[in-house]
Formats: C-alpha cells, structure tokens, sequence
C-alpha cells in the first residue's frame, strides 16, 4: 500500500455501533480498501494496535505484491509539534489518529516525526472504517480474506519467519506443493475440481491423513484435500 503523505491535521471526530466500543476495537477485523480501479486490491488485517496490508494489481505480473506491517493508535497530543511518540503512549482512543510502519519503531520504543502519518480518523462502524489521509480512504468490513491475499500473506510469512494467518486470521494454512490438488468432496470421495501448485487455502479441521479447507476464488469452495499434497 503506498505511503500516506499528511496534508493536514483535524480532531478526532467518529461514530459508532457500540457506544462502549473504542475506535481502535472497531477497527479490529479484516478489511477491504475500495479503489477506482478494479484491478487495484488492498486489504488490511486490524488486531489492537498491530496492522498488516497487503496489496497488488490484479492481473499484473509486473507488480510485485506488497505486504506492510504498521502500528496504529491515538495520541491526546499532536505528534507532528512534539516531534516523537513513544510506542506505549498509543492509546485505544484519543484526538490523533497515527501510523507508523513497524520497521521504522527504534530500539527505544520511539517514532520520530519524519516517519509516521497523522491522518484524519473519520470513524468506523459494522460496516465501513474512513480515514482521511491525501483523500478520502474507505474500507469494507470482510467476512474472509480472499485466498490470493492469504497466499501474498502466507509467503511473507514464511520469509520473515513471521505466521501472520494465525496472528491475524486465527487460523492455519497450508500452500500445494503438487501440480494438481484434487478436491474431494469428503475423505476418499473426488470431485473434478482441483487446485495448482502455489495455491493457499486455510485448513479448517483434520482428521488422520486429511484436511477440510476452505479457498476464496473467483467463488467460495470448500471440501478436502490429502495432507500429502501440501506443506504448512
């Protein structure tokens, strides 16, 4: 996801569902960034102050996937005339909204003024999150992210030694390893479906030799697979 540049700072102003709800509870979740281009996607996984984006061009082989880690928070106090934040002065709610990218926090817990954003959090809901950076940024509330998101996000993981599914989705996944990987039905009873080498379902149960998965394509298909043909 490209980088923020602030153009202004304005204070917190939002709504909620749940008036016991804080901002940064209601921004817990998975979550679609809506563009004018199609082909544009963007998703971003929201756990306490801990995001993680991803992002790529449907279609595009020329553009390398993106997958960005971030801390979000309020502040009671403008960042930007204080010059840095400590990490732990983050608050669940407050009258800034910041972000700052997870590798630019120093040894000593602080964010220095160059690094991070200070956007307009507009509010959230059950349904959408708006913020207001150089523009109005909307985001959908998801029920599930789609598979080629959980595969960019399943092999950053595994780059950076770091199991993003289980931190942020709660769940396991697993990646094919074979050419084709027959879908059944239920255990010893095929379908003609399959899926490719590269793909990435999550696996919701096991049981002995077999996997029960879900995968978000083009539509949502379930079934099971043998565990043989993956590697977690």
């Amino acid at each position: 996801m490209k980088r923020i540049i602030l153009l202004s700072i304005v204070s917190l102003t939002s709504f909620f569902v749940n008036a016991q709800e804080t901002p940064l509870e209601c921004m817990h979740g998975v979550w679609t960034v809506y563009y004018d281009d199609s082909n544009q996607k963007g998703f971003s996984l929201r756990k306490g102050h801990n995001v993680v984006s991803i992002s790529y061009i449907e279609g595009s082989s020329s553009y390398k996937p993106s997958v960005t880690e971030l801390i979000i928070g309020f502040l009671d106090y403008d960042p930007n005339v204080a010059g840095k934040v400590n990490y732990t002065d983050l608050k669940p709610e407050g009258s800034y909204y910041v972000e700052f990218y997870t590798d630019e926090l120093s040894q000593d817990s602080v964010f220095t003024s160059s690094y991070f954003t200070t956007p307009s959090y507009e509010g959230c809901d059950s349904e959408g999150l708006y913020i207001q950076a150089r523009h109005m940024i909307e985001y959908g509330r998801l029920e599930r992210l789609p598979s080629k998101a959980i595969r960019y996000l399943y092999e950053a993981g595994k780059e950076r030694e770091h199991n993003y599914i289980s931190e942020y989705l709660d769940t396991k996944a697993a990646q094919v390893k074979v050419d084709k990987c027959v879908i059944y039905s239920a255990p010893e009873v095929p379908t003609k479906m399959f899926m490719i080498s590269g793909d990435v379902p999550t696996i919701l149960e096991e049981k002995g030799d077999w996997l029960r998965f879900e995968f978000l394509g083009t539509r949502l298909v379930t079934g099971w697979i043998k565990k043989a043909d993956v590697a977690f």
